[in-house]
């Protein structure tokens, strides 16, 4: 039951019985809840700014800074609303709702509702990570339960979504709500004690990594880390970023992330949003004339998200990509950060070079309908489908056993909707 809590919602919800409303009337202190559509967006921006500033909040991706720059290199794709709570006039929570159409799973396009930034096409996504809601902590498990409640009362939707979620934040939610299923990712992270020199950090690692790492040293000799807290040299490492990470995927016959114009003018305008106010710094590795390789660190709460990068060719006894890399995390304890993460996946990479592990979550509420039934009659016909290749395949290649086998030898990713 909801406690201290009226609502103001565009679409006439009520979530409380009349006994329930009475006893309301009585609480305090009473939470008022609106639901904002783009025509009073700039009050709700203004009650989400002055609630940043109250709690000094530094959650990177539920920032009005954020928030603003992605609704406008994606919002006119999607339906937007935010919902602001007070308490006495008072915000004391914030969080953008968006109701999607541009999420497919196969040949089925799905409405899907998103806390947060999320919902846009997959080619072109942001891909947040590290969500969560901007709101006082003494209120925040009663305001999602609030959000959840509407959003659960509304009938037009096909899937409710949490991107990329801390446990801690939504553990509430899904223990009142079991029908969503979740996807669990790792997020190797290096968290920086406050005595910690770069060779206590590197003695704690494996000996292989340890090996490899200090042959790359030796044989990049010499190089030059710069740190760009600044937009006119952030903006010049971001261009060798692009370049680098472009050539790399595209050798290997991929778009790259840069591809995507919704994805490439969302970052550009970003970063000088971002850099300017301390929540992003670019970082470069240089061997004199040659760049070695670029990093995009997102500063959230003190901490350094590795959110995209580009190096050099890998060679055969020369790795740019883990030199870029290890030289960015030693940066990251340098200027004062408390942590150094490469975001979620898992690679060997990203477990060799790092002592620590956060998890994220990705959570779905799928709605029984037309739609999932016939999702799920493609997924099986495609299963089906697969099996009696692979049989007809063994059957006719009895010489070559392992020509069928996947090739596993390029990265790659699946977008989260399609059939498997």
């Amino acid at each position: 039951m909801l406690t201290g809590i009226s609502i103001t919602d565009p679409k006439n919800f009520s979530s409380t019985t009349s006994a329930e409303q009475q006893a309301l009337a009585h609480a305090r202190p009473r939470m008022n809840i609106t639901w904002h559509r783009r025509p009073t967006f700039d009050q709700a921006f203004a009650q989400w700014r002055a609630l940043e500033q109250r709690l000094n909040w530094q959650a990177l991706t539920s920032t009005t800074r954020w928030t603003q720059t992605w609704l406008k290199h994606y919002g006119d794709l999607v339906s937007p609303e935010i919902v602001i709570a007070e308490v006495n006039h008072i915000p004391v929570a914030a969080v953008l709702v968006i109701t999607s159409e541009q999420q497919f799973e196969g040949p089925i396009r799905l409405r899907t509702v998103h806390l947060g930034t999320a919902g846009e096409l997959d080619a072109d996504s942001a891909v947040v990570e590290y969500n969560t809601v901007c709101a006082e902590h003494s209120y925040q498990e009663l305001f999602l339960e609030n959000v959840m409640q509407v959003l659960a009362n509304r009938t037009t939707w096909d899937e409710i979504r949490l991107d990329g979620f801390e446990p801690r934040d939504i553990q509430p939610l899904l223990d009142n709500y079991p029908q969503f299923t979740l996807r669990q990712r790792p997020c190797y992270c290096t968290n920086f004690p406050p005595h910690a020199t770069p060779d206590n950090i590197l003695e704690q690692l494996t000996s292989q990594a340890r090996r490899a790492i200090r042959r790359n040293l030796r044989s990049y000799e010499g190089a030059v880390v710069e740190w760009g807290d600044h937009v006119e040299l952030a903006e010049d490492i971001f261009d060798d970023l692009i370049r680098l990470h472009q050539a790399r995927w595209n050798a290997e016959g991929k778009p790259g992330a840069y591809a995507s114009a919704p994805f490439l003018s969302f970052h550009k305008h970003l970063l000088k949003e971002l850099v300017a106010h301390g929540q992003a710094v670019l970082v470069r590795v240089r061997g004199g004339d040659e760049v070695i390789g670029c990093s995009h660190l997102l500063i959230d709460r003190q901490r350094g998200l590795l959110y995209q990068s580009g190096h050099a060719p890998h060679e055969s006894q020369r790795s740019p990509g883990l030199l870029t890399d290890w030289l960015t995390l030693l940066a990251c304890h340098q200027h004062g950060l408390t942590a150094f993460d490469f975001m979620a996946g898992e690679t060997y990479h990203k477990r060799r070079l790092t002592l620590d592990t956060n998890e994220l979550l990705w959570a779905r509420w799928i709605r029984p309908s037309w739609k999932r039934t016939v999702i799920d009659r493609l997924r099986d016909f495609k299963r089906l489908s697969h099996r009696l290749i692979s049989g007809s395949s063994r059957s006719t290649s009895p010489t070559n056993p392992s020509a069928n086998e996947p090739d596993h030898s390029q990265p790659g990713t699946a977008a989260e909707g399609a059939l498997s």
